[in-house]
């Protein structure tokens, strides 16, 4: 098995479909080897999003340096026996110095240059929310992951989007070549053909963060007028939540919904997904 490095419990996860069954028919040369892909921990202290390139933003460098520190000197594992051990070394609770506390700082308080929301916030926002339920304005779709604290969102991924005046409706044509259409005004549909409506447009939908999706959020006003307000969170401008929506061209070159241009050149393919490749010169 081949591996980049994450968080010591993900890799005794994946360790535990190495060699799972005694009894599995394997080649006389198979071995039970883990590869993990890693850079020198004192490069990941110092410049961790350039080490660890994308799995920075995926998971805490600070998490994943204290992995390292616990991995790279091992050669071999037992199992069960080493993983409670390991996984204390890596994730327990400790005091920090020098570079080591300068990553649990950012875990626990936010780095603004990479656009990462701290620990403490998150259990902020859950205690507001818990608290006040009724006052929450916050979507699910800002819901983070137990290593991961960079915010996402859902946007709306389709060939092209028609309103239809005569019929005060709109239609989404999406990249499978069906066809969703829903009307303006909600007493327009039961509400089961808004849940129906809603089902199919979420299928449709790429999860990106947020910090790249941001030229992509429609003007609530806008949505509200073509009837996605019917049945998607339509959040004020400046807040969590709304519409983002992105165009996909036959050649897979992806355009904002309002069809201006981004600032960089983004393509979406079925095989690899959403990536954005060079500079535009768009301005």
């Amino acid at each position: 098995m081949i591996s980049r490095v994450a968080p010591a419990d993900l890799l005794f996860q994946r360790l535990g479909r190495l060699w799972r069954h005694r009894d599995t028919i394997r080649s006389a040369a198979a071995r039970a080897e883990i590869w993990i892909l890693s850079p020198n921990l004192q490069d990941a202290l110092e410049k961790p999003y350039q080490a660890f390139g994308a799995s920075a933003y995926v998971y805490s460098p600070y998490i994943l340096c204290r992995t390292i520190e616990v991995f790279k000197d091992r050669s071999g594992l037992n199992i069960p026996s080493d993983i409670p051990v390991m996984i204390e070394s890596a994730l327990g609770e400790r005091n920090e110095t020098g570079l080591f506390s300068v990553r649990k700082n950012e875990l626990e308080n936010g780095d603004k240059c990479h656009h990462r929301i701290g620990i403490r916030e998150l259990i902020n926002r859950a205690s507001l929310q818990v608290e006040n339920p009724e006052f929450s304005n916050i979507d699910d779709s800002a819901a983070q992951t137990r290593y991961s604290d960079m915010p996402t969102v859902d946007v709306l991924l389709v060939k092209e989007v028609e309103p239809v005046k005569q019929c005060s409706s709109t239609i989404l044509y999406t990249l499978d070549g069906e066809k969703i259409k829903f009307p303006w005004k909600y007493d327009s549909q039961t509400p089961r053909e808004w849940c129906k409506t809603a089902s199919e447009t979420r299928n449709c939908t790429v999860k990106l963060p947020l910090s790249q999706a941001q030229e992509l959020k429609i003007p609530s006003e806008i949505a509200k007028k073509l009837g996605f307000g019917n049945f998607i969170y339509l959040a004020a401008d400046d807040k969590a939540g709304g519409l983002y929506l992105a165009l996909c061209q036959k050649t897979g070159t992806v355009t904002t919904g309002l069809k201006t241009c981004l600032k960089h050149d983004t393509i979406y393919s079925s095989k690899i997904g959403w990536y954005r490749c060079k500079e535009s010169n768009a301005k």
